[in-house]
């Protein structure tokens, strides 16, 4: 379930594709890019460009963070990361043609697929029929928070020699998770009904912390992680958004 070495923070990532070395440069745009491409694509849906079109514009998104150093202009005291990604995406697509006449030239795309059939699978799965691309987006960022926090988690318990636990009650912690019967949980794991039911609040517990952990991490503040949080948990529930 992804690359070993994603413990990596989000701002380390970030800086990493700022950096002088145009390895580093690829390898964090690649890691960003499989973070937080659905919710770019998500909001591309929802403005009326079709899955081949919000395709090709995420990827040529990306493939322009590349060539032109574009993260080298965030900075984490700037606020949101979000928000300043859906403003370049923005930005991007109103260069599509002189980007799109560019490539034509000899300009070449970066070695990050975006599938438009998995696009169409996530979105979905994430309800993502909103009319507004503002909230799409807002719920497809949501939905990959909660993606990463378990890939945290998945991380942590492997290095720790615990993957069956994750294997086992991870889903618990999805939305539209497992819906078997905790005894027969429990027989998997080898353990007593009431050892399970402290074992998935310790998981739950350590999965909200990271959750925290990926959401400073986002906005560069811990200051703003606990409105972040509301945002994101008003995205989930459907509610109206606040401005990114």
């Amino acid at each position: 379930m992804g690359d070993a070495t994603f413990h990596s923070t989000h701002w380390s990532i970030v800086r990493g594709g700022a950096s002088a070395d145009a390895e580093l440069r690829r390898v964090s745009l690649e890691r960003l890019c499989n973070q937080y491409w659905f919710p770019l694509y998500a909001h591309l849906r929802r403005k009326g460009r079709d899955a081949d079109g919000a395709a090709d514009l995420v990827q040529g998104f990306f493939t322009q963070l590349l060539t032109r150093d574009g993260l080298a202009t965030v900075a984490e005291e700037g606020g949101r990361f979000r928000g300043w990604l859906l403003t370049s995406l923005e930005n991007h697509e109103r260069d599509q043609v002189a980007w799109d006449q560019a490539l034509k030239r000899g300009g070449g795309r970066a070695p990050i697929p975006i599938d438009a059939e998995e696009g169409e699978r996530r979105m979905e799965f994430a309800g993502a029929a909103l009319d507004d691309p503002s909230r799409a987006f807002d719920r497809a960022w949501a939905l990959s928070v909660l993606d990463q926090g378990l890939l945290l988690l998945e991380h942590e318990l492997r290095r720790r020699g615990d993957a069956r636990t994750f294997e086992v009650l991870g889903p618990l912690l999805s939305i539209g998770g497992d819906v078997r019967p905790r005894e027969e949980l429990a027989r998997e794991l080898g353990m007593k009904p009431v050892a399970l039911r402290v074992a998935l609040m310790r998981l739950r517990r350590r999965y909200q912390e990271l959750l925290v952990q990926v959401v400073t991490d986002s906005v560069g503040s811990a200051e703003e992680a606990g409105q972040e949080l509301e945002l994101l948990s008003a995205a989930l529930s459907g509610e109206p958004r606040d401005p990114v």
